[in-house]
């Protein structure tokens, strides 16, 4: 029986999933754990909502914080790698 590309990946990802239950794996939980860092900061509506707005209309809103942040990094005269 041949699946469709969408099916297929629902296919893979559910055995992945039945795979991480039954055997306790969680290889990307474990990654995120010890090499990613999470930063929260709250935005009030309505004084934000502008910043809400234009955060929210970015297709990747991680590497466009991100990018915000290099820039002014190098700005300041702070060696960046890209």
């Amino acid at each position: 029986m041949a699946y469709t590309p969408e099916e297929a990946r629902q296919r893979k990802n559910k055995s992945q999933r039945e795979y991480a239950k039954r055997t306790g794996y969680a290889g990307g939980a474990k990654y995120n754990k010890e090499r990613g860092k999470v930063i929260n900061f709250r935005l009030f509506t309505p004084q934000d909502d502008a910043i809400l707005n234009w955060i929210n209309s970015q297709s990747n809103k991680s590497g466009y914080l991100k990018s915000l942040i290099k820039e002014d990094m190098k700005r300041n005269g702070i060696k960046v790698d890209d």
